[in-house]
């Protein structure tokens, strides 16, 4: 199984098949920031094999303006229909040293953040980009996704949720719906 170390953990990326990780669909990374607002993605360059590990997550403003919700909470498991900004973040790295950006939603504007690394810039902008269907990733560059839940993180197993990218808990909190008992 083929891992990308990232802080203290290991995080599995795309679906494992006998030949290793296999990239992931820009419709899985849609829907997994739609639904669930985050996704830890490695983006890996066809040409030259190096690759960068992203977190996007996306937060909504405070009813006051002056911060965001916390992820922490349930209110703060957000999509991006009700956010107002997607943070990116080089997971592998301690903050405050691996902030790539942000995506203002609400202005469409794209906010690198000063002495950022250009190769994570770059990956960010594609990938988000990509994922929203307003750029072709081609022959530049392959997306992997981590296999978890983007509402709260905890690791995919199941196929239909790793394909929805949302875990069978925070599917039925988000639908309404309930897990059927096990007999």
């Amino acid at each position: 199984m083929v891992v990308v170390a990232a802080s203290r953990t290991e995080l599995p990326l795309g679906s494992i098949s006998d030949s290793g990780p296999t990239p992931a669909s820009s419709e899985r990374l849609k829907a997994a920031l739609e639904l669930g607002g985050r996704a830890v993605v490695s983006v890996r360059s066809k040409k030259t094999g190096a690759h960068v590990t992203l977190c996007f997550v996306a937060k909504k403003k405070e009813a006051d303006g002056r911060g965001y919700v916390s992820r922490a909470t349930v209110e703060g498991r957000i999509g991006l229909g009700e956010a107002s900004t997607v943070f990116v973040d080089d997971p592998t790295l301690e903050w405050p040293d691996g902030k790539v950006g942000a995506f203002h939603l609400d202005t469409g504007e794209w906010k690198p953040t000063k002495d950022a690394d250009p190769a994570r810039v770059w990956a960010a902008e594609r990938a988000f980009a990509w994922a929203r269907g307003s750029f072709d990733l081609g022959e530049k560059a392959e997306v992997f996704m981590e296999l978890s839940c983007s509402f709260c993180g905890k690791p995919l197993t199941d196929p239909v949720s790793i394909e929805r990218g949302v875990g069978p808990d925070c599917w039925g909190r988000h639908t309404g719906s309930k897990s059927a008992e096990r007999s």
